[in-house]
């Protein structure tokens, strides 16, 4: 546990844009996790929960437009690729999602910045500096 450290992790987040790079192998093993798609009533109630007061099509827009089965597909994978094992059934509050949807609708990048603001998201869990509220300084993280 000791040899995961937020400087390792955020250090490579560069990989998926350098030309010079594969971005066949994500430099960090968490990232090689290969997520199952899981959609089930509870994931939804607590989309809905992080969406506030904005409809799932709402969710999505501020999520590129994608249709609301595919933003639900993306946030599925991103939950399971982001929790490290032993952690599995960890639940998130709607606090910390809703800053990752700020932080990817503000930068309106959200294929380009999806790896690297999941990098920043991943030092937060697996050092237990979960976000509550503090958009800008996830933000700043994701930004490298």
């Amino acid at each position: 546990m000791a040899a995961l450290t937020p400087s390792h992790t955020t250090a490579t987040s560069h990989s998926s844009t350098s030309p010079g790079q594969s971005s066949d192998k994500p430099p960090n093993p968490i990232l090689n996790h290969s997520p199952t798609p899981w959609t089930t009533d509870k994931d939804k109630k607590l989309l809905k929960c992080v969406a506030d007061e904005k409809s799932f099509e709402d969710l999505a827009a501020e999520l590129g437009n994608r249709s609301v089965d595919d933003c639900l597909k993306h946030w599925d994978e991103h939950l399971r690729s982001t929790v490290v094992e032993g952690q599995r059934d960890r639940s998130f509050d709607s606090v910390e999602l809703l800053a990752f949807v700020k932080v990817l609708s503000i930068n309106s990048l959200y294929d380009h910045m999806f790896q690297r603001c999941r990098q920043a998201y991943i030092d937060w869990i697996v050092w237990g500096r979960i976000l509550r509220g503090n958009i800008v300084e996830l933000y700043l993280v994701a930004m490298g």
